[in-house]
């Protein structure tokens, strides 16, 4: 049996493989032309034909087998790469928030967070995604917006070694507070949060359950911005398309895990 030695050009394959093509490993290497095989035989060769034949089908099963590599990972690549609303953890997520129709008034389906607390990998789902999005990015304060706001923000705040601060309806904080005054649909309502909770030139993000009107949000923005601050991003869990509300925050940017329909 022949020997399986290395090709070398003290057998005379520098006449059969061209040196251009030995060196690119990723390249096609040819197999030896019926010319090549002809001179091979005739001068006895046959060891130099056989380790031609033999770097040619081995170099080029490696490189199918590579190729077939690059296409089986490309789609875990893209899904990686991907944004959040491909993420499989964002279905799962949206699968645990149940939807009650008319609550608290006719004509309202709300959307209810709490079989989401229920389930902890849901949970955990949506805080990871927050805590993804924001533990780079040199954020300082994590604001609360009363209530559901407070639900969210904590966790966020410890996983990205940032300060939460609540931001809360008129009457509820102990404190000298500092506040700004919204609209309602009828009305007015407030947004009030601790004077000295944060510093001027911190970095924040506004956290809160779901996007309607965008009032609150808003109110929030603007209160941070009043004493200082430059808020990054608004982010929510939820948002209602239909009412709007990422229009009355105008170019200030807002992060989504869902669109309810």
């Amino acid at each position: 049996m022949y020997p399986l030695t290395k090709p070398s050009a003290a057998h005379g394959l520098a006449n059969i493989v061209p040196k251009s093509n030995i060196s690119h490993p990723r390249s096609p290497r040819p197999f030896p032309s019926i010319k090549q095989y002809s001179s091979a035989i005739n001068s006895n060769n046959k060891l130099t034909l056989f380790n031609s034949l033999y770097s040619s089908f081995h170099h080029n099963l490696c490189r199918s087998v590579c190729v077939r590599r690059v296409q089986v990972s490309s789609p875990i690549k893209m899904a990686l790469d991907s944004e959040p609303s491909q993420d499989a953890r964002i279905a799962r997520i949206s699968s645990s928030i149940r939807v009650i129709p008319n609550f608290p008034k006719p004509g309202v389906m709300f959307q209810d967070i709490t079989t989401m607390l229920l389930d902890p990998k849901a949970f955990k789902d949506t805080i990871d995604l927050f805590v993804e999005r924001y533990k780079d990015k040199d954020i300082s304060v994590v604001a609360g917006v009363e209530a559901r706001g407070f639900i969210f923000g904590p966790p966020i705040a410890l996983a990205i070694g940032a300060k939460f601060v609540p931001m809360r309806k008129p009457g509820k904080l102990p404190g000298e507070v500092i506040s700004e005054e919204y609209s309602l649909e009828y009305g007015t309502d407030k947004m009030e949060m601790h004077v000295g909770a944060v510093e001027a030139g911190e970095r924040a993000i506004v956290i809160d359950d779901l996007i309607a009107t965008g009032g609150t949000l808003s109110a929030a923005i603007k209160l941070l911005e009043r004493v200082g601050l430059h808020v990054v991003e608004s982010a929510c869990v939820i948002e209602l398309p239909e009412l709007k509300g990422r229009d009355r925050l105008g170019d200030k940017p807002l992060f989504v895990l869902i669109k309810a329909a």
